[in-house]
């Protein structure tokens, strides 16, 4: 009986943590599934059914929303009860500590943190969405005026629930926006990402409990005061290796220092110059206008033994985890719509972020600007945005189809655009996007006659680096045969240059029944042409070419890669040694679930799809970063895929696996 009661523990916690055994393969690693129980004040947060944790929006004596009863995945909670309870838990900080909290003691004057200003929950955007091993939701924060009438600033924060090797986190991506003045946050202890754990983790009550950052230093004494990217708070309970690794982003404007308690307590704070080193007190300003992100995050881990937790790739995963940001709304700005992402980045690190401006519906024809947006530190901050071009000021021309290709021989940026998506134009910008040559109409080289529809892109091209067309400017296209558009006489093609732009011509189409594209070069340098069909499958179509562009095989359809009929974006990367092919786009059912496939073998196989954007999504673009992280623009939205256009920033330990 003893060891029938051992196995069925093992089994729960297997089962728990989405792992089960396979007779044939061994041990196989799934995703759990994140579930959410929506209540009148708070939001109960499931892994594979099991309450984790829950967001307390509303509380008659906390006046600010926190997380309390966070559990590991096998229900040990590792947070204080909040109320504690008497005789059993530590009274002090009573509200103050309710468990997991991101507050701040001097905002303009106002303390929200010891509960004397209100932070008001002004409710969801969206429901919440559950997903096998990610799960997410936001919320509108108003940050009250201490006389209970103003609002000092507003705070749009998602949380993104992840599972994760040693257990699952827990990720705050927050967006401060000043209300009627500059927004000032002062220097105090009591600023930042806080959290409190359960009695039995302590330090100051023998317990065994300690606190560990990632230098090795251990407990307050060592801790506190000290600019740390993670702390761990951890402890024995019930048996196991339990805690929570307190993590700040090193995207953050600046590094946080550790307030770190013996009695139960870790706050991350970027702010506190002064209240941790004694230094000139230093006030962080945000103006009117203007906006500050912060992301934090809480990693809660279950071991058998404290030498079984990695904390150093518990972090790198935190920071891996998808930091997403809105770039353009549909509604401001004077335009309708947003659409038709692309994106690219330049050799000196420039983001450039593309996009049709449709400024009186959502329709793919009428009054339509070509827009960008840049970026100057690899997307966590971007400049307004900027008209690329427009024409025909209030009158119906259609400037839209971005494709954006960068020259790396020569540093010029070039950008085919089309117009009422007839006339193919070419731009080009030698200084990193901020100004753009007048636009060059190509239309005679790269169409024929008899052809109507013209679309470049969207999205990027590609510049090929190795074989007989190394150098080469690639644009993936589609074209129609007959004057008025028709999706069975579309097909798929290439436009290219190999003068560095000064001309361009178009190669040979591929079969009837394919759209809008995108390539990629392969190991081997041939090409693959991802595209968009109407062949009705819901499949991506592939084909291949040996000659640069010049020519494709046949279309086929890739029986691993879901796709409804929509655009879809692919990138190549080198990966150490080999070349590997990203696919992103949705998965379905319709336009919705877009997800990111690998391939390591040129697009024979491709990977299952790891969910990106849960809910309506569409087309997509995407680069690649330093340290292989990758950039994502894509269109999403609560009710439907058109609603923003999201900047979305992945690390490698998150799509690479």
């Amino acid at each position: 009986m003893r060891f029938e009661r051992k196995c069925a523990g093992l089994l729960n916690w297997l089962t728990v943590l989405g792992l089960w055994w396979s007779w044939g393969g061994g041990l196989v690693l799934a995703a759990p599934p994140i579930t959410f129980q929506q209540g009148p004040d708070s939001l109960t947060i499931e892994l594979s059914g099991r309450p984790v944790a829950r967001y307390v929006f509303r509380d008659p004596d906390v006046s600010r929303p926190f997380f309390d009863k966070v559990c590991t995945p096998s229900g040990i909670e590792v947070t204080r009860p909040n109320p504690p309870r008497e005789g059993q838990d530590p009274t002090d900080h009573v509200g103050l500590h309710p468990g997991v909290w991101l507050s701040f003691g001097d905002l303009n004057g106002h303390d929200y943190w010891r509960l004397k200003a209100r932070t008001q929950h002004a409710g969801f955007l969206g429901k919440p969405l559950g997903g096998e091993g990610e799960g997410s939701f936001t919320v509108v924060n108003r940050y009250l005026a201490t006389t209970g009438t103003g609002v000092v600033c507003t705070e749009i924060c998602q949380y993104t629930i992840r599972s994760c090797a040693s257990g699952w986190m827990l990720v705050s991506d927050s967006q401060f926006r000043p209300e009627g003045g500059d927004l000032v946050f002062g220097d105090q202890e009591e600023l930042g990402w806080g959290v409190r754990v359960a009695t039995p983790l302590v330090v100051d009550r023998g317990m065994g409990g300690r606190i560990l950052d990632h230098e090795g230093r251990r407990n307050g004494k060592q801790v506190w005061g000290q600019l740390v990217p993670w702390c761990d708070y951890s402890g024995t309970m019930e048996g196991r290796w339990v805690g929570m690794l307190v993590c700040a982003s090193g995207d953050n404007f600046h590094p946080s220092w550790a307030h770190a308690r013996d009695y139960g307590f870790v706050a991350l704070n970027p702010f506190a110059r002064q209240a941790f080193t004694r230094q000139e007190p230093r006030r962080k300003v945000v103006p009117l206008g203007e906006k500050l992100n912060l992301r934090f995050g809480v990693v809660i881990h279950e071991s058998a033994a404290e030498a079984d937790v990695e904390l150093a790739l518990a972090y790198s995963d935190f920071e891996a985890t998808p930091h997403r940001e809105v770039l353009f709304r549909s509604g401001e700005a004077g335009y309708h719509t947003f659409r038709i992402p692309a994106l690219a980045q330049t050799p000196r690190g420039t983001l450039l972020a593309f996009c049709e401006g449709r400024k009186t519906s959502s329709s793919d024809e009428g009054d339509i600007d070509l827009l960008l947006r840049r970026s100057l530190d690899g997307g966590r901050t971007w400049q307004p945005f900027q008209v690329v071009h427009e024409e025909g000021g209030g009158e119906h021309t259609t400037i839209g189809n971005p494709c954006v290709v960068v020259d790396r021989d020569t540093g010029v940026i070039w950008l085919t655009l089309c117009r009422n998506n007839r006339d193919v134009l070419v731009m080009s910008s030698e200084d990193e996007g901020q100004t753009w040559s007048p636009p060059r109409d190509i239309t005679a080289s790269v169409k024929e006659p008899g052809w109507g529809w013209f679309a470049t892109g969207p999205g990027h091209g590609i510049q090929l680096s190795r074989g007989p067309h190394r150098g080469r400017l690639v644009i993936p296209c589609d074209c129609g045969f007959t004057p008025q558009l028709k999706n069975e006489t579309q097909h798929s093609l290439v436009i290219y240059s190999d003068d560095h732009g000064a001309t361009w011509q178009h190669g040979t189409p591929t079969e009837e029944a394919m759209d809008e594209c995108q390539v990629a070069e392969r190991d081997d340098g041939t090409l693959l042409l991802s595209m968009r069909n109407y062949r009705g499958r819901n499949l991506r179509a592939q084909a291949t070419s040996g000659d640069g562009g010049g020519t494709w095989t046949s279309p086929l359809h890739h029986p691993e890669v879901n796709c409804p009929t929509c655009q879809a974006g692919l990138l190549g990367v080198q990966s150490d040694s080999a070349r590997i092919l990203i696919h992103c786009g949705p998965a379905g059912p319709s336009r919705t679930n877009l997800g990111l496939r690998i391939s390591r073998d040129g697009g024979a196989h491709w990977s299952s799809s790891r969910l990106l954007q849960p809910g309506p999504a569409a087309y997509s673009d995407l680069c690649e970063l330093p340290g292989e992280s990758l950039g994502i623009l894509l269109e999403t939205g609560e009710k439907n895929a058109y609603e923003r256009l999201d900047f979305v920033r992945v690390g490698r330990a998150w799509w690479n696996r």
